[in-house]
Order: C-alpha cells, then structure tokens, then sequence
C-alpha cells in the first residue's frame, strides 16, 4: 500500500461539504501528522445570538454548479465579482471566494492532527490550533470522526 498524494487526500475530503465540513489540508506537522483545517459556515443566529442553519452542499457535484438561475451564489447569493471589497462582518465565501456582505455569513473554524502513516489507519493526534491568531482546537467528535472516516477511504 503506497500513501496517496495530497490531491487524492484532499479529494476524498471533499464529500465532508455535505455534512458543512469544508475541510483542507493545511500542511504537515511532521512526514507523518496532517494539519487539517475545518471550517463551518451559518446562515443565521439563533435568540442567543449563536451561530446556527449551518451551511452544506447537498452533493460534491454541486459544487460545480454554485450558482442558481439568476446567477446568484448559492452560498452568499451574491453575483460574480469584478473587485473586491471588504467590509468589516465580511467573510470570504466558501463556494465563489467573494466578500460576503457583512453578516451574511459567520464562520466558526478549526483545526486538528491526523496521524498518516502507510501500513496504518489514519487516527486522530489531537487538536491544533487554539491560539490568539489560529483557528479554535478541533475537539468535535462528529468533525474528527468524519475526517477519519475519509482519511481512510483515502488510503483503501
């Protein structure tokens, strides 16, 4: 069993964006520990003002079709654009990488360690992240169960 390339690993990532993982792999922490980085996207905040109506595609092929009969994003609902701008409240939009409009979207992001060793079963390390400037520790079971699961259907 060779260990498949980091496009292959990325892509069996992929399908997560219908559970509203939209994952990626930030880098090595050693030739054998992934970073991955898992973001999730809300459209809307519950009476508490918490983040809920968590965003996800309903298919991996979805994701080449991302905008709606009138051109809109299906995330943002915001048209192609030509310039940039960003305002404060503003994200960048999973799907088209445009600025969202402010509070159009919140974002929550995480990170986590994954063991990746040939001959092995990926495994969860333990949580990244977690500083000032870095996404929040990855300590969601349903997100480091999920990024297994495909981490191992990478490696069959």
């Amino acid at each position: 069993m060779s260990q498949p390339s980091w496009q292959e690993i990325q892509h069996s990532l992929l399908p997560l964006c219908e559970r509203g993982f939209f994952t990626r792999i930030f880098g090595w922490n050693d030739p054998n520990t992934l970073i991955i980085d898992c973001a999730l996207y809300f459209t809307d905040t519950d009476e508490h003002g918490n983040p809920a109506g968590l965003f996800t595609i309903d298919s991996v092929e979805k994701m080449r079709n991302t905008r709606n009969e009138h051109n809109h994003c299906i995330c943002c609902n915001e048209l192609p654009q030509k310039t940039v701008t960003y305002k404060h409240g503003s994200i960048m939009c999973p799907i088209c990488s445009a600025w969202t409009k402010p509070g159009t979207l919140r974002q929550r992001h995480f990170r986590g360690l994954f063991r990746f060793v040939v001959g092995e079963l990926p495994s969860f390390v333990g949580p990244g992240g977690g500083e000032k400037h870095l996404p929040d520790q990855m300590t969601n079971l349903e997100q480091i169960e999920a990024i297994t699961g495909a981490l191992i259907k990478a490696t069959q």
